[in-house]
């Protein structure tokens, strides 16, 4: 399989510490492709769930798919700038370098606020600086 940044560059088998399935790596690029959803031990369970592609998912006119060949669908990971390409037909996702990470790091600095006023649930990224408007009780998800 070609690398779908690249276009050029043959995919290899990768290991991460935290996945425990093969995945595919672009040794030029550094990108990561994942077969299904082979990528939740790598950014977690409920991170895992928000990497099912949403009716609003743009295709992409620079990347297809190095398994099926049709063209990938872009879309922004929940609560960051993280943009993944993903595969309708196989499923497959595509992340640039360092994207799995800053997943991983958005997932781990959430916070979950509740209003003890009004029982209103936020869930916040500490490193955004987001902050709600009443008062609220800080619990780590």
């Amino acid at each position: 399989m070609i690398c779908p940044k690249c276009m050029t560059t043959a995919l290899r088998p990768v290991t991460m510490k935290a996945v425990k399935v093969p995945l595919l790596g672009c040794p030029t690029c550094k990108g990561i492709w994942s077969e299904d959803s082979a990528l939740a031990g790598a950014v977690g369970s409920k991170a895992a769930l928000k990497l099912a592609i949403p009716s609003y998912a743009m295709k992409s006119d620079a990347c297809s798919c190095p398994r099926c060949k049709v063209p990938l669908f872009e879309y922004y990971y929940p609560d960051t700038e993280v943009q993944i390409d993903a595969c309708k037909t196989c499923k497959g996702l595509w992340f640039d370098s360092k994207e799995i990470a800053t997943i991983r790091k958005a997932e781990k600095n959430k916070v979950e606020l509740i209003c003890w006023g009004c029982d209103a649930v936020n869930k916040l990224n500490q490193d955004a600086g987001e902050s709600a408007s009443c008062h609220l009780t800080i619990i780590n998800i």
